[in-house]
Parts: structure tokens; C-alpha cells; sequence
């Protein structure tokens, strides 16, 4: 028998040949294929799993000298299973995202080495990534992500596919699957299936070229470009020949925006680290009081909020982006107050990440999308610190910036200085329950404004 062993933690792409592999190796150095092992990216030198046999069970030895976060329970499993069909647990099955149910890759037992066969039974994701992923290739190309998602729902009933195209083919827009019968397109990931579908309605939508490679073997065939600019043009043989598609399409793309709008929180620093500390008043703090209090505001107002702290504990700096980007939120606003040499600097900052201006120029390391994002962010960022600024009396700068949580960020992001906890009369102010509760409906007020616009 095989003890099953949760190892995996990765992004959900992870499962094709130019990713990932598992191969089998003489893991304990007698010469003999006694084992399996995980390697990374296809680099046969960069181990990350190895198992190693001993007749009847596989120890797992961790290997792996990249991506350090790989590993987690709650993401993918591995279990022994009867993988030939002779009632024997002979084999190894990797499942994804703890779901007994979905498979991904099995690996037969001839006694000597692992032979791996892939078979999926539903997608190798799960929903926030396949949403994260839709929204980032459609801001690439600058499609609308929820006429994209709506899209790929429609032509996959919601992921279960059951018609010509197969769920392992990655093709979520039904390209190719002409009603003369023409073969599918397959893809060889999600990713590249889901920018397929992207790249295709850009064909219809725009005449502007396209801002990454081309996936889409059926982009050259739409003629001319930019001949179904709306969504309601997109039947009458346009992308599906059944009249009402459009029309269709265009009321889910309506009803998804009546639901809930999902903001992620964060408020800066706490537990090991209090942020600026003057005045006897420590920013984590201030951040925390007002972020809950702007929570509450919120889902009064039918906004939905994401804490990515909502009590006194230490959030590592780069896993609030990562909280962020999992999400699937719509915007994401950090809670800070400023700090100063000088006692009498008085006003609020509203942050940004734009690569081409203010102190963000010449960042080399970000996230793509956080750089396109800007004028989205600029918007948010204006409307939060304006907001705030006006409430408090206070003068308004906008910046800028390449903070962590920003420019990691894929959502529209700001980060917003409350006011001055090293000016005394301000770290009255930031201490008070009431200013909180006036700082925080501001800037409730403000995102509201940037969500009724967006």
C-alpha cells in the first residue's frame, strides 16, 4: 500500500510537460529505478519530490531547490490507488486540490520503475485562479474580463464541458467547433486557453493589434477586425449562429454585475512590527481600528470586504499582495498613517504604482499587470485620498509609488496615509474613535465612488 502524503503548493498551472514532470530514479543510489521523482519545470536537475520504495510504500524526501512555497494540504495530494484495474493499490495518484474525485496524473507500478499516464477529470485549477487568470489576460489585451468569463461559461456549461470539446483540450470558448464540423482547437494549459478565448474576442471587438503572441489559430480568420465591437453583436454567425447568443451573453455579463463587489482591506503592519510609533500612539494600531471600522462601513453600503488582517498578528509584506491577487476582488485599499522628522508635516497621501511616474520610475521588479493597472489604481487612490482629505480638513498629495503591496498588486490598488502620527495634534485625531469613524465612512465613501464608476 501507499501513505498518502499532502505536498503540493504551487500556482494551479502547474500540471503539464513544460511546467512539471515525474520521472523515475535511482532515488537511494544502488543503481536500481527504485523511485519517483517531482522535478520542476521540466529541469531534469531541479528535483523537488523524491519517492523512494520499499516494495510496498513510498517514502516522500523533499528535493526541491526552487520555488520555495510549493507545498500545501489544501492545494493537491497524493494517494495509492488500483491504477491498472486489478484491485492492488499498484500505483500513485496525484489529486488536485484535495478533491478524491479529480485526478491529475497516476503513475503504474511495474515493481522496478513508475510509468506516469496523465488524466484529467475536470480542470487542473480551481475557480479563483481560473478567474484571476481571465481577468489578467483580458487586461492585456483590454477585453472586457466579464464578457470574457460570461463567455466561458456559457460555452462550457460553467466547466463541465460534455459536448465536442474536452475538458483536457483547455479550449473554454469553443474555437473551432464549427457547426460544419470542424475539429476542436486544444490548448496545452489553461492559461494558454483561456488567453486563446481573450485573443479571440479582441479579433471581433477591436482593430488594434494584439499586445502578446498570438494563440489563437483562428485570429487570422476573422475579417475584418473589429466587426462585432458590442456584446449583443456576437450571434448571427459572428461567434455562435444562434441569433440570441449575444443578447444572451449580454444578460449574464448584466447579472454578474449586480453582485456584491469584493474590496480587499489591509491594514498596515501589526504584531511583530507597529509600524511608526510617536506621540504614545503606534500606527498598526490606528491602521486596524479604522480598516474595521471601514469593513463594518462597507457592507452596510453592499460592499463585500477581504481583512487581510483583522486583529493584532504579523502579515508577512509579501503575502498581502498574495492575498490580494487570490482574491478575486475588485479593488484593494491599505490602511497606513505617515510618520516625519518634522512635528508639524500635516496632510493625507493617496499612493499609486505607475512605472512611468513619480518615484515608481525605474522599478524592475513588479507585476505586469499592477504596471497597466495605473490609471484604474491613479483613479482609486484620488477618490480614497480626496474623500479622506476633504472629511479631516486636511491637504491632499497624490504619488506614485512602487510599495510592495502595490506593485505586486493585479488589482486596482491603493495604499492611503491617514495623517501624521509623529504631528501631535494629528496623533490626537488618529487615536480617536470618533475621527476613526469620520476617516473611515471618507473613505467608504470614496471606494464606493470608484465601484459605482468601475
Amino acid at each position: 500500500s501507499f501513505t498518502p502524503v499532502p505536498l503540493w503548493k504551487s500556482d494551479p498551472w502547474c500540471f503539464d510537460a513544460n511546467r512539471c514532470k515525474f520521472s523515475s530514479a535511482d532515488v537511494n543510489g544502488d543503481g536500481k529505478a527504485d523511485g519517483l521523482v517531482l522535478y520542476d519545470y521540466g529541469n531534469s536537475t531541479t528535483g523537488i519530490w523524491a519517492f523512494i520504495s520499499n516494495g510496498s510504500s513510498f517514502t516522500p524526501v523533499p528535493l526541491w531547490k526552487s520555488d520555495p512555497w510549493c507545498f500545501d494540504a489544501n492545494r493537491c495530494k497524493f494517494s495509492s490507488a488500483d491504477v491498472n484495474g486489478d484491485g492492488k493499490a499498484d500505483g500513485l495518484v496525484l489529486y488536485d486540490y484535495g478533491n478524491a474525485t479529480t485526478g491529475i496524473w497516476s503513475f503504474s507500478s511495474n515493481g522496478s520503475s513508475f510509468a506516469p499516464q496523465r488524466f484529467w477529470k475536470s480542470l487542473p485549477c480551481n475557480v479563483d485562479a481560473f478567474v484571476s487568470t481571465t481577468i489578467e489576460e483580458a487586461n492585456y489585451e483590454g477585453v472586457r474580463p466579464e464578457v470574457a468569463f460570461a463567455l466561458m461559461m456559457k460555452e462550457t456549461g460553467f466547466l463541465k464541458f460534455g459536448g465536442r470539446v474536452q475538458v483536457d483540450q483547455c479550449n473554454f470558448g469553443g474555437l473551432g467547433a464549427t457547426d460544419g464540423g470542424d475539429k476542436p482547437a486544444s490548448f496545452p494549459d489553461p492559461v494558454i486557453g483561456i488567453r486563446a478565448v481573450v485573443q479571440h474576442l479582441k479579433a471581433y471587438a477591436s482593430t488594434a493589434p494584439l499586445n502578446q503572441p498570438c494563440v489563437d489559430p483562428r485570429y487570422s480568420l476573422v475579417n475584418p477586425k473589429g466587426k462585432a465591437p458590442n456584446v449583443e453583436n456576437l450571434g448571427n454567425g459572428i461567434w455562435a449562429s444562434d441569433p440570441n447568443y449575444g443578447t444572451d451573453l449580454a444578460n449574464r455579463v448584466d447579472y454578474m454585475k449586480h453582485i456584491r463587489p469584493l474590496v480587499v482591506i489591509d491594514p498596515g503592519h501589526g504584531g511583530d512590527d507597529p509600524g511608526a510609533v510617536a506621540n504614545g500612539v503606534r500606527e498598526c494600531d490606528v491602521n486596524l481600528a479604522v480598516a474595521l471600522k471601514l469593513r463594518d462601513i462597507l457592507n452596510s453600503q453592499g460592499i463585500d470586504v477581504l481583512m487581510t488582517r483583522d486583529r493584532d498578528v504579523t502579515v508577512g509584506l509579501y503575502d498581502r499582495p498574495v492575498i490580494s491577487n487570490a482574491s478575486g476582488a475588485d479593488a484593494f485599499v491599505s490602511i497606513h498613517s505617515n510618520a516625519s522628522g518634522s512635528p508639524s508635516a500635516a496632510y493625507v497621501l493617496g499612493t499609486y504604482f505607475d512605472i512611468y511616474s513619480g518615484w515608481a520610475v525605474g522599478t524592475t521588479a513588479y507585476d505586469p499587470v499592477a504596471a497597466s493597472n495605473w490609471p484604474l489604481s491613479k483613479d482609486l487612490a484620488e477618490k480614497v485620498a480626496y474623500s479622506l482629505g476633504r472629511a479631516t480638513g486636511q491637504t491632499v498629495y497624490i504619488e506614485s509609488h512602487s510599495y510592495v503591496v502595490l506593485k505586486n498588486n493585479m488589482l486596482p490598488a491603493t495604499l492611503v496615509e491617514l495623517g501624521f502620527i509623529t504631528n501631535p495634534y494629528w496623533a490626537s485625531n488618529l487615536s480617536n474613535p470618533t475621527w476613526q469613524w469620520n476617516a473611515a465612512a471618507s473613505i467608504a465613501n470614496g471606494i464606493k465612488s470608484w465601484v459605482d464608476s468601475h
